[in-house]
């Protein structure tokens, strides 16, 4: 009797969790993964295995085990690749994606040109916000708690966190180390890979 209610409950979890996709429109597909992830809804919170061209819905929490890699493409117009032992957070908003970083490292990289009047993509974390179009911007949570972004290509407008927060725009070649009471930029320093980490290595999908 208690196995059925069991197997029951597993059962009931798991139509809960597909009817709360279905309700939420998609935000985003798993196009590359290396090793393991898991994804949390929002209703009920419970962690599932990431797979290979899963759906991934707004407000779904995917985080990465260790050795390994996600890489997601969100609307068609921004490639997420995230790195081993991160956790990150996809929201929608009024003309705006946000990516929302507690812990590792992410490379985001938006196309311009698929971007409509008024769109853009957000990177936030616990200090900053990183607003872009048309730029390879890798965003990193240090161990220390600060945020550091990092532009490979195009440019990024970074702010601390707050209405009285400092701002900056970084370009190619730029970062931006963001703390809770300062915000500094600076060149990139020479012989500094801001993508390690963020590249496929070992048995992996992708499309």
């Amino acid at each position: 009797m208690r196995r059925a209610l069991a197997v029951t409950a597993g059962l009931l979890t798991q139509v809960c969790v597909l009817a709360t996709a279905a309700a939420q429109e998609r935000a985003g597909v798993v196009t590359t993964l290396t090793g393991s992830a898991t994804v949390a809804r929002n209703v009920p919170t419970q962690s599932l295995p990431l797979k290979f061209k899963d759906d991934v819905f707004g407000r779904d929490r995917i985080a990465t085990s260790e050795q390994s890699l996600v890489r997601l493409l969100l609307g068609g117009k921004a490639l997420v690749t995230v790195r081993e032992l991160s956790t990150f957070t996809i929201t929608e908003e009024a003309q705006r994606a946000v990516v929302d970083l507690q812990s590792g490292k992410i490379g985001v990289a938006a196309a311009r040109q698929l971007f409509r009047p008024g769109e853009r993509l957000e990177i936030r974390t616990q200090n900053a916000v990183a607003g872009i179009r048309g730029t390879l911007l890798i965003a990193e949570m240090l161990p220390n708690g600060d945020s550091l972004f990092s532009v490979v290509s195009g440019f990024a407008d970074v702010c601390q966190s707050g209405a009285a927060g400092a701002c900056a725009t970084i370009t190619k070649g730029e970062r931006a180390l963001v703390g809770l009471t300062a915000l500094r930029s600076e060149a990139i320093p020479a012989g500094t890979d801001p993508e390690a980490g963020l590249r496929p290595g070992g048995p992996q999908h992708t499309t």
